[in-house]
């Protein structure tokens, strides 16, 4: 028997779907710590549980310390469309996202090893006129524009197949589980209705009420209320038993999805009543995502000296 292919067949993550104990308690945000004496026999449950407990801890950690957002590159970036020349094939305008990691809203490192794309002709025809063309002003010119945004999400991958003993009602011979997982990642390109207010799909600071304050008092305090009321805390995430939405992921978006950027691709209403590529250069707004800055990075731009600097 064939393994199932391992892009259709994602993993839960157990650190996002956040389980309850017995008595209602969110398991997952503390998770217990394996204790292992000699004697004792260990299963699968033991090893998982051991992995749990450092990825919830290390991810909590991260998520409490540096919030979310990108860490490093991930540019949002249009590749041209090219016609064909000689042996070599025309190739489609894309929408390609170059190496780069970031946190999610988890704490979990997503990363993405080498540059990704996204085909935007398919993705534009696939579009209705009615609900997605838009007008806007673009350097003195009125354009009608779909606007899209970029997200990515954390995504675990099964690999290495190996047989195994089939588990449940089964009496198979040929069961086959994976070895290993794969930290990974998915990249989805979301069209904004036309209807939409676009100022209130994008993430909003959290620190917004500091950042208006100029008294340097006034503004440790409004902090200190922050940090005291635990609003930041990915505990402070959950509505009942799913992950609270932002405002960027109005339209069903996955609640896990960080939001990268934001486009506005020139488009035209065919005759069949659906939507084509028109000329105009897309804009891309990488300026509006999450930022998680190193300690390192904070320093050069306070002006901090580097220790080589004589």
């Amino acid at each position: 028997m064939p393994p199932p292919s391992p892009f259709l067949d994602a993993i839960p993550d157990p650190i996002a779907s956040q389980p309850r104990d017995e008595v209602g308690d969110r398991s997952a945000l503390r998770p217990d710590r394996p204790w292992y004496a000699t004697g004792v026999l260990l299963d699968a449950d033991d090893f998982e549980a051991e992995q749990l407990y450092h990825r919830a801890r290390l991810a909590e950690a991260l998520s409490a310390v540096a919030g979310c957002g990108t860490l490093a590159g991930l540019e949002v970036t249009i590749q041209p469309a090219k016609p064909a020349t000689g042996g070599t094939p025309a190739q489609e305008e894309e929408i390609q996202v170059q190496p780069g990691q970031a946190l999610d809203r988890f704490g979990r490192l997503i990363e993405v090893p080498r540059s990704a794309c996204l085909r935007s002709g398919r993705w534009l025809a696939g579009l209705t006129p009615k609900e997605h063309l838009r007008s806007v002003s673009l350097g003195g010119k009125t354009l009608d524009v779909v606007v899209a945004d970029v997200f990515i999400r954390f995504l675990a991958l099964p690999r290495g197949y190996t047989p195994a003993l089939a588990a449940g009602p089964f009496d198979a011979t040929d069961a086959v589980q994976p070895s290993r997982i794969r930290d990974s990642y998915k990249l989805e390109l979301v069209a904004r209705e036309a209807s939409l207010d676009l100022t209130r799909s994008l993430p909003a600071d959290p620190w917004a009420s500091l950042r208006g304050e100029s008294d340097s008092n006034r503004r440790w305090q409004a902090l200190q209320r922050l940090l005291l009321a635990g609003q930041l805390s990915a505990s402070q995430q959950w509505d009942e038993e799913q992950l609270r939405p932002r405002p960027e992921h109005t339209g069903g978006v996955e609640p896990t999805s960080l939001f990268l950027a934001r486009l506005q691709v020139p488009a035209l209403q065919t005759s069949g009543n659906s939507l084509t590529r028109a000329e105009g250069a897309v804009q891309v707004r990488n300026d509006l995502r999450e930022f998680v800055i190193s300690s390192a990075a904070l320093a050069a731009w306070a002006g901090v000296p580097a220790p080589s600097t004589p």
